[in-house]
């Protein structure tokens, strides 16, 4: 059993996926399910086979990955993609990577439509390791869950209804898209071919190994044209501070631009990114009136001198109205990447004035970020203890919780989240 377990990490590594992300429960089940499958009779050794067997490894490979999705994602980064197409020569080069079921690439190309541009003015290639995902997404066919952001405008224009639960997407938005199977690490390698405008790789370099992570961003630097955008995952911007990338747009769009001496374009950025506004979280939770997830904080920004951490303690008076001005101000520290500045800030607030759903969810956010992902998991859990349907904790902790191999956890998460959805 052993040497079995030795061969199916390899398998992960060489993938460039890290195994101290699954967890033993979650290997053990893949090994049973495809064991049963392809060795069925007495005595079979299913390493040998996973070790000669490329099928096989990519079976294998299918029963570990995480390709949930849905339709427009979050709402900021296609926001930033719009902006972008106003300004940007054409043809535009995109690329999703990974697509999983295929919800991005096409959420990317209704959102150029919409925004007026003719289908040959760009062009997205999406690539995913999942085949059984890329076979999805070349069929159309999406549940309602997947289109719950989906505005009823949109949906009645490039879907139609299969069936009580199911829609099929129209053609004219997959023609915009060109699936590809193929790994990550493939793509970021030194002789990809082609270059793109943006790249949207969102929620995946939490799953790599260290090794693997570095290829794929310096390749991605690579990848993108001088003057294009980099998309990733909201625990994931940490990992490019302090690189060849600097942040572009909102902070709520986890988007990068490669680092340069400013000129002419980049101002020309710089301003455009001002025009692109992010709702802000609310204080204590989402709002009801607005199903999408979001980082920001509906907080007026504090005047330095309402804080008055440096005194060792939180000024008495309004506590909440200081506890607010505190996490506003710790927020817009890790938007900016500067997540050791903001730990002591918040860890300050938690000292001082426990039982914060925001502080731990924050705290969270700032372990997430730093690819500390135990400790992320404590403070999310936190949060949701102190407030059990704080909905950005729900989702951060999914994520987490996928990144570590706990897929039961994340699933459970995943339903609670459209529970909370049926009800609003």
């Amino acid at each position: 059993m052993n040497q079995m377990v030795d061969v199916a990490k390899l398998v992960l590594t060489e993938a460039g996926l890290d195994p101290a992300l699954v967890s033993d429960v979650q290997l053990d089940a893949a090994m049973r399910r495809r064991t049963m499958k392809v060795c069925a009779f007495e005595g079979a050794d299913y390493g040998a086979v996973l070790s000669s067997d490329l099928a096989e490894q990519q079976a294998f490979l299918e029963e570990l990955l995480v390709r949930e999705s849905w339709f427009f994602r979050d709402r900021s980064p296609f926001a930033l993609v719009k902006a972008q197409a106003r300004q940007r020569p054409r043809p535009l080069r995109i690329l999703s990577a990974p697509c999983a079921n295929g919800e991005e690439p096409y959420s990317i190309a209704m959102t150029l439509l919409e925004e007026g541009l003719p289908a040959d003015a760009f062009r997205i290639d999406a690539i995913d390791l999942s085949l059984t995902g890329l076979d999805r997404a070349r069929a159309g066919v999406y549940s309602a869950r997947s289109l719950r952001e989906v505005d009823s405008g949109i949906r009645e224009k490039y879907f139609s209804r299969q069936d009580a639960n199911n829609y099929l997407i129209s053609e004219k938005i997959k023609c915009c898209v060109d699936f590809k199977h193929g790994n990550i690490l493939d793509v970021a390698s030194a002789d990809y071919p082609q270059s793109y405008d943006i790249i949207f790789s969102r929620n995946v370099l939490i799953y790599l190994s260290q090794d693997a992570r570095e290829k794929v961003i310096a390749g991605f630097s690579n990848l993108l044209t001088h003057d294009g955008l980099l998309f990733v995952g909201h625990a994931e911007s940490g990992l490019l501070f302090n690189r060849e990338f600097v942040t572009a747009g909102d902070p709520g769009c986890f988007a990068f631009a490669k680092r340069r001496a400013p000129d002419a374009s980049s101002v020309r950025l710089a301003a455009q990114s001002k025009k692109v506004t992010a709702p802000m979280v609310s204080k204590a939770a989402i709002s009801r009136n607005s199903r999408k997830p979001s980082l920001k904080q509906n907080v007026t920004r504090p005047a330095t001198a309402n804080l008055n951490l440096s005194q060792g303690h939180l000024a008495k008076g309004n506590s909440n109205e200081r506890l607010q001005a505190v996490i506003a101000s710790a927020k817009q520290l890790a938007d900016q990447g500067r997540y050791e500045e903001a730990r002591p800030k918040v860890l300050k607030i938690l000292k001082e004035m426990p039982g914060s759903a925001e502080a731990e969810h924050l705290m969270g956010l700032i372990y997430a970020a730093s690819g500390q992902l135990v400790d992320a998991s404590r403070h999310f859990e936190r949060s949701l203890y102190l407030q059990p349907n704080y909905r950005a904790s729900i989702e951060h902790l999914s994520l987490v919780m996928d990144a570590r191999g706990k897929g039961r956890v994340a699933d459970r998460l995943r339903d609670k989240m459209a529970r909370m959805d049926a009800t609003q």
